[in-house]
């Protein structure tokens, strides 16, 4: 359904990837700064944003389905993840945000989570992060993605040892479990607790669900554990 995750949203912050990564640690002054730099930059309105949903949707549209339109959901800063706090720091841009929305036109009945950035020139631009709910940071999801990748391909060979991992894509995510001592969604980050999420990819025409748990680690981070031995592969269909 969707190109291979590092692709999509590093296209989105190639223009961050140099920018300083501060720590962004569970205390007062810095959660004080961080809502100070969110606050000089308040959320789009949702119809503003609407055509630039519907653009980045169309164009990672699959199964032959073009939505019509995007219903926007939910928009959440994400100010204290470490690339766009970085960025917004460096003068780069001036605010993130995730947005969910619904594919208006399309069976699918999991909602898109999108990404916006707002450029210091107050230009907004926005990508696809995933398909399906997830409380990981886009940050977080690169950073995770590569070992998930791994246990997919490990996976898919043992049905099919042609298969080189070329052409690895994120089909969707959902929340599988959210444990009693998870904190609250901080400006993108969930800075303590843990959770359990299910990541399907497709790989040489194969679906694989793989089980990754994080743990935030206070400071702005999460500890992950990919869990390669409980991976699924999905029957052929």
């Amino acid at each position: 359904m969707m190109h291979n995750l590092r692709l999509m949203i590093g296209a989105a912050l190639i223009f961050v990837a140099c920018a300083d990564r501060p720590a962004a640690a569970q205390n007062a002054m810095v959660l004080d700064r961080i809502r100070q730099l969110d606050a000089a930059a308040p959320a789009p309105d949702p119809e503003a944003l609407a055509p630039i949903l519907l653009d980045a949707a169309n164009r990672v549209a699959s199964k032959g389905c073009s939505p019509k339109a995007i219903r926007v959901e939910r928009i959440a800063p994400i100010t204290g993840d470490r690339f766009v706090l970085g960025a917004v720091l460096n003068g780069r841009i001036r605010n993130g945000w995730t947005v969910y929305g619904r594919e208006e036109g399309c069976p699918d009945a999991d909602p898109v989570r999108f990404m916006v950035l707002q450029h210091a020139s107050n230009q907004f631009v926005t990508t696809v992060v995933n398909r399906g709910r997830s409380n990981t940071s886009p940050s977080i999801m690169i950073d995770t993605s590569a070992n998930v990748a791994l246990a997919v391909l490990h996976k898919v060979k043992t049905v099919n040892p042609a298969c080189t991992g070329e052409g690895t894509q994120m089909v969707r995510t959902r929340l599988d479990r959210e444990d009693a001592d998870l904190g609250p969604e901080l400006f993108g980050i969930r800075y303590k607790g843990s959770w359990r999420e299910i990541w399907t990819f497709g790989l040489c025409g194969r679906l694989v669900e793989v089980p990754v748990t994080f743990t935030g680690d206070g400071d702005g981070g999460a500890y992950n554990k990919v869990e390669a031995s409980a991976a699924v592969l999905l029957p052929a269909k």
